[in-house]
């Protein structure tokens, strides 16, 4: 009877991956980021002195690899998400840098072997996003990756995978954030922007993934006590 009920179990198991593997979202792809703040504009201190040069900036950005490309050159790729939960989310000095959920505009940009100027370039920018928590407005915020070898990429397809540091070789890692309050944006009465650079990124799982995982080892567990 233990035997048979270890095996109803162990179906159910298989049952569950099975059914959570067809009905997951594999195209939503969130990358986990660290940087180090290398320059702070704040005249207005509308940061309040919160953020500084080599404060760390953490947080993650998410994209769709299914969103289509709007860009018809072959070197060239061009993906705007419009939806929640794409776009960025960023936190220094205790303010958080994100992207509006509810009115998305956020884009993945890629060039392969495009041109002399940077052949290969690989850019997330967000253009509508959240106010901070003292109402000061974020214009913009965005990182860009450039390699004048163009042997970073080999594709304009949006990856499945954080990008290599390592593999962008011409120094081109710039992560910026602006904004302001006061005037009609983008020209602000005061102003401020951080610039920084990005130290580390990595492909962060998906609770679904990790609920798949979880579900393998424990059938493999069901299976090997059969």
């Amino acid at each position: 009877m233990r035997t048979k009920f270890k095996k109803v179990i162990f179906s159910s198991l298989i049952f569950c991956i099975a059914v959570l593997a067809v009905n997951s979202s594999a195209a939503i792809i969130t990358i986990g980021i660290e940087a180090v703040v290398t320059g702070v504009t704040d005249n207005d201190n509308l940061l309040e002195g919160k953020v500084a040069i080599d404060s760390i900036i953490t947080g993650t950005y998410t994209y769709d690899t299914s969103t289509l490309d709007t860009n018809p050159a072959s070197d060239v790729g061009n993906y705007y998400h419009y939806t929640f939960p794409c776009g960025i989310n960023w936190t220094v000095g205790g303010f958080v840098f994100k992207t509006d959920p509810d009115n998305t505009e956020f884009l993945v940009h890629i060039t392969d072997n495009y041109q002399e100027y940077v052949p290969d370039y690989y850019g997330i920018n967000s253009f509508n996003n959240v106010p901070l928590s003292n109402g000061v407005k974020v214009e913009s915020i965005y990182w860009e990756l450039g390699d004048f070898n163009g042997t970073a990429l080999s594709s304009t397809v949006l990856p499945i995978t954080a990008p290599v540091l390592t593999d962008w070789t011409s120094n081109w890692n710039n992560l910026s954030i602006t904004g302001g309050i006061g005037g009609t944006p983008p020209c602000y009465e005061k102003t401020f922007g951080v610039t920084a650079e990005v130290i580390s990124a990595v492909l962060v799982p998906e609770p679904m993934s990790l609920l798949l995982f979880g579900f393998g080892l424990l059938a493999v567990r069901l299976r090997r006590i059969n």
